[in-house]
């Protein structure tokens, strides 16, 4: 989420300095929802909703296909 986010901000200097008001101004993105995402990940009552993916410990390339 947090290099998205700075991906993007790039891009929108970038395009800001080349195409707008051509200033050199630097457009940061806000960080006020790492909190609450951070909250969501840590949820307990989440962790028993069924992602569809399959995890498997076998580590042979010839069984595991």
């Amino acid at each position: 989420m947090v290099q998205t986010l700075l991906f993007v901000t790039g891009i929108n200097t970038l395009l800001q300095s080349l195409f707008g008001t051509r200033l050199p101004t630097v457009i940061g993105g806000s960080y006020a929802f790492v909190i609450p995402i951070m909250a969501i990940i840590q949820d307990p009552s989440l962790s028993g909703i069924p992602d569809g993916h399959q995890v498997s410990n076998c580590l042979c390339p010839v069984c595991c296909f």
